[in-house]
């Protein structure tokens, strides 16, 4: 490193030149209190001897898969496709974090493009849509963009089956879903 020798005054005649405030510590990290750290994914407490390890390039996600699929297998409230589609958003959002709300509309797009298929054989089509509908309420989808990924399920499935889909402006026909 390169050290300037130039210097500044500091009222009074007071010069000081920059190496003066170039401190240079080496020791490793020591908080100065006992507050307890954890890492960032696998909310295990942070010990002495890791302060100079970055938990954010923590890379096995399969453990907290696991965990949350056992949480939301605990939930009474919930029916089962609608655990189905929570288990199956919340593992494909996992692994993308950290995001930002301007992201959910693309994710959302691609985790169709993904589990479309899966969300047809299981008939979790209106679960998926009071999902997106609830994305909706929290302001982190717009109506077009719900539109967009229904139809593009829809044409899917049509083309799975043979069929041609001729886009609706209501796709949503069921009273027990709310209209998007």
């Amino acid at each position: 490193a390169v050290v300037s020798t130039q210097s500044a005054h500091y009222g009074r005649g007071e010069t000081r030149s920059k190496s003066d405030f170039m401190v240079i510590d080496i020791a490793p990290y020591k908080p100065p209190h006992s507050r307890l750290y954890f890492h960032s994914k696998s909310y295990e407490p942070i010990l002495p001897h890791e302060f100079e390890y970055d938990s954010e390039r923590e890379e096995s996600m399969s453990w907290m898969t696991e965990k949350t699929k056992q949480l939301i297998q605990d939930f009474t409230d919930v029916n089962e496709a609608e655990k189905a589609i929570m288990i199956m958003w919340n593992c494909f959002i996992l692994p993308k974090r950290p995001l930002a709300d301007h992201q959910v509309p693309s994710l959302v797009r691609e985790f169709v493009g993904q589990q479309g298929g899966e969300i047809l054989k299981r008939g979790l089509v209106k679960n998926l849509i009071l999902h997106l509908t609830n994305l909706h309420s929290f302001g982190l989808l717009k109506a077009d963009d719900i539109e967009f990924v229904v139809l593009g399920l829809y044409d899917k499935e049509a083309t799975s089956a043979g069929t041609k889909h001729i886009p609706q402006s209501n796709v949503v026909a069921d009273s027990n879903v709310a209209a998007v």
